[in-house]
């Protein structure tokens, strides 16, 4: 690569962290300011969002590649580029989607923001497997346990999201809660959330900071930990080299286990594989660094009373790819037994940040 191509590469590196930590630093003062019980975000807008699912008109400008310039590049370690591209919507509750669940083989998905929406559309998929448009968009307010739209973000700042399926073939939705930590129960996105929450230790907020708290959920579905639920916090707030998780059991108490945070990155989201391992999403922004995506594997069964577990670094991705503030993981298996991997970021409703929905599969073997 040429010496103009490099500094030129640095330069857009560099003023992209910087707009993004700008962005970010706005979002998370926001929200420090909400936390005594204001409006956050579009509120006023929300309340007149009657409870149901309303039209979502959504564009999708496909991106040519993951590596900026790269379109030669598909393969980056163990996960081959299936496509990707920048959602953008006229509609104002659009943005700050925060999780992110794939439904039928990965053709749908079902998405949460960090103010109390649920999001859902249909993906278009091309002839060569590839992520090529989105359709269908909807909208909805999350209601509380009263059947209320939830508006103060003290109470709306929806993080995580994971699928625990139902004896009569259909899927909860659970939902993990950045403030005051708790994870609802939904029957289905129109539903109000369950009376019975899923249970945490009392001492949960102990590890977890107010606006750090439970970032990532996953639904075990197979392996070791199946049928449990895994929690885990964005950063623990007593030890900064860990972060704080939780094996949920329908029956019985919280498990308590650790894993190693390093290389300033932060948790933002968590599913299991077929296999049943689990996969960690992680962001990282600093003017040092930069802006940095990765995902790590674990063995489920080692998860059991662990301290500082590290795992497996699947992809390390810096400026020099199409990433920004990346918060949502969903793991599906296709037709063709294809396995899956989709990632939504955050835009932070800034006009400085963009909504990324990219596409993975693994080519391990994995199943």
């Amino acid at each position: 690569m040429s010496r103009p191509r490099i500094l030129a590469r640095a330069t857009m590196a560099f003023a992209g962290t910087v707009l993004f930590i700008a962005a970010s630093s706005f979002s998370d003062q926001a929200t420090a300011q909400t936390q005594g019980g204001d409006q956050s975000g579009p509120a006023s807008d929300r309340r007149s969002l009657a409870p149901g699912h309303h039209d979502l008109q959504l564009t999708f400008q496909p991106l040519p590649s993951f590596r900026i310039g790269e379109r030669a590049q598909t393969r980056f370690g163990v996960l081959e580029w299936r496509g990707g591209g920048v959602l953008y919507s006229p509609n104002p509750h659009m943005g700050g989607i925060s999780a992110i669940e794939g439904l039928d083989a990965g053709r749908r998905v079902i998405a949460i923001s960090d103010n109390g929406l649920w999001f859902g559309f249909d993906l278009k998929i091309d002839g060569d497997g590839m992520l090529s448009g989105v359709s269908d968009g909807w909208v909805a307010p999350m209601l509380d346990q009263n059947g209320n739209a939830m508006i103060r973000k003290s109470e709306a700042d929806s993080e995580g999201l994971a699928l625990r399926p139902r004896d009569d073939g259909g899927d909860d939705l659970l939902v993990s809660f950045e403030g005051a930590p708790r994870i609802f129960v939904y029957h289905d996105e129109l539903s109000s959330a369950d009376r019975k929450t899923l249970k945490l230790p009392a001492d949960a907020r102990r590890y977890l900071g107010w606006n750090r708290g439970l970032e990532s959920l996953a639904f075990a579905k197979a392996g070791p930990l199946k049928g449990a639920a895994v929690a885990i916090g964005e950063l623990d707030r007593e030890r900064h080299d860990r972060l704080p998780g939780w094996i949920i059991p329908q029956d019985g108490a919280p498990r308590m286990f650790t894993l190693l945070a390093s290389d300033n990155y932060a948790a933002t989201d968590a599913a299991f594989l077929p296999d049943g391992d689990l996969l960690l999403l992680e962001r990282r922004f600093n003017l040092s660094q930069g802006v940095g995506m990765r995902i790590r594997r674990f063995d489920a069964g080692a998860l059991e009373g662990a301290d500082g577990l590290q795992g497996k670094v699947l992809i390390d991705a810096n400026l020099a790819y199409q990433i920004d503030n990346m918060e949502g993981l969903s793991v599906d298996v296709d037709d063709q037994g294809r396995v899956l991997l989709t990632v939504v970021s955050d835009d932070n409703r800034s006009i400085l940040q963009r909504t990324l929905l990219l596409r993975f599969e693994l080519m391990d073997g994995a199943r």
